[in-house]
């Protein structure tokens, strides 16, 4: 089961998504409707059975929900615009590979968001390179991963779906401040009893490229999932 919740950057706009559901399902985005009415906080009652077999992403669009933001001007509120922002392409390629019986895994990703944006790129590129060992399983407790990943992110440049590790923070600061931001992510996960998952990630080793923006400081932070 995959869980997601970040921003991205639609046509120049910081909007918020929330992918929850089967990782290797169909992908299904949910449109709410309003403007101004998001529904991503009631995923929990309606759309459990529908995570069973699809990644449900839902969307806040433009002044909606928590892409409400305080940058926001009311003027951006038009239909074309909502359009517009759904039609922003993007597309990518991920891999995992085993290294015997070892326990390690060797994976990458890259995504390219493509469409100018306000950064004035023609495309944006984000791409990550990591080692795994072990993996969580959640019926039996005490099974951990670990995990380290370098990741390379030109300004505006969001990935929209990935289960490796948590970059929110080193990706905020590289929207923020228009730049791209690389930096070091390391991950340790563990199933410290049957259904409950505690993660904890340090993003660290981080420098800006293509602007004069300081270098962002690290990050941490730790989760207690429980899978319903």
């Amino acid at each position: 089961m995959l869980e997601i919740s970040e921003y991205i950057n639609l046509n120049g706009v910081k909007q918020y998504i929330l992918a929850t559901g089967n990782e290797n399902g169909p992908l299904m985005l949910f449109l709410h409707g309003g403007p101004g009415v998001s529904q991503s906080g009631f995923i929990r009652k309606y759309q459990s059975k529908l995570e069973e077999d699809f990644l449900v992403v839902n969307w806040d669009q433009r002044g909606a929900g928590k892409s409400n933001t305080k940058i926001f001007s009311k003027d951006e509120l038009k239909i074309n615009n909502i359009v517009n922002d759904a039609s922003v392409k993007a597309w990518g390629a991920g891999a995992t590979i085993g290294l015997g019986d070892s326990g390690l895994k060797v994976d990458g990703d890259f995504i390219q968001t493509r469409g100018k944006n306000n950064l004035g790129h023609e495309h944006a590129n984000l791409w990550t390179a990591g080692l795994n060992y072990g993996e969580v399983d959640l019926n039996r407790p005490g099974s951990f991963t670990l995990g380290v990943h370098y990741v390379r992110a030109d300004a505006g440049a969001y990935l929209l779906g990935n289960s490796a590790l948590d970059m929110t923070d080193q990706l905020e600061y590289g929207w923020d401040n228009g730049t791209g931001v690389k930096f070091w992510t390391a991950k340790a996960g563990v199933a410290v009893q049957k259904n409950v998952e505690l993660d904890a990630y340090y993003n660290f080793g981080a420098k800006t490229y293509d602007s004069q923006a300081e270098n962002p400081a690290n990050a941490w932070g730790v989760e207690l999932n429980y899978a319903f």
